[in-house]
């Protein structure tokens, strides 16, 4: 099941924008809008986490997975 997805714009580790998914099902469908303010090569990461269904409430069996891709503004 997917938890949460959060997004860190300017490569700088900070997760900006974060979305739980509380009760959600296993497949979400995501759209994020941001607008940058100059110009510039920017490496977006979006972080989906994940957790067995039977692991709800608990630290444990919850997994992160990254995703990145390069947008160049002009």
């Amino acid at each position: 099941m997917v938890v949460s997805a959060e997004w860190d714009y300017d490569g700088s580790g900070t997760y900006a924008d974060v979305e739980d998914f509380t009760h959600g099902p296993s497949v979400q469908r995501l759209m994020r809008m941001h607008t940058f303010d100059e110009p510039g090569t920017w490496f977006v990461t979006m972080r989906a986490e994940s957790r067995r269904a039977d692991a709800a409430g608990s630290p444990f069996g919850k997994a992160a997975n990254l995703a990145r891709v390069r947008v160049v503004v002009t």
